[in-house]
């Protein structure tokens, strides 16, 4: 409940202060999305992911050294959401984005966690990965996935 009420308060500001509450709306969507998620409400904390990673990327655009971080963070949360549930899609085409970020900016750590994530999807149907990897990248699945 606190994190639904934060939501709503941060979202009046934010018209008003965009960059600055606007990024503290993304983090407190992505708290909330968390919390949807552990009471098993998947579809609402989807969305608040989602949108999360729309604020995030909105404010990657215009400051990409100050938000690449938050904005990588958020589609990691995106994609937790969707991992293992048969949209091997959806997560590559949110974790790609994710990878780049992390490789143009020196993320390591975020990038490490992108990987983890990519070899988890893939052992979910290494098929439908491998055909949609090589479909969306234009090359084949690195040999240490």
């Amino acid at each position: 409940a606190a994190a639904e009420e934060a939501v709503t308060v941060c979202r009046r500001p934010a018209d008003t202060w965009p960059d600055t509450l606007t990024f503290y709306l993304a983090m407190f969507l992505n708290d909330l999305s968390d919390r949807l998620g552990d009471l098993g409400r998947r579809e609402e904390a989807l969305a608040a992911a989602e949108e999360a990673a729309t604020l995030c990327g909105s404010l990657y655009e215009r400051h990409a050294a100050d938000f690449a971080r938050p904005f990588a963070e958020s589609l990691i949360c995106t994609s937790s959401i969707l991992q293992g549930t048969g949209s091997t899609r959806q997560v590559l085409q949110t974790l790609l984005p994710a990878r780049n970020i992390a490789a143009e900016h020196g993320l390591q750590e975020i990038d490490a966690r992108v990987v983890s994530l990519l070899r988890q999807e893939r052992q979910t149907n290494r098929g439908v990965f491998d055909e949609t990897w090589q479909e969306l990248t234009g090359e084949p699945v690195p040999d240490d996935f």
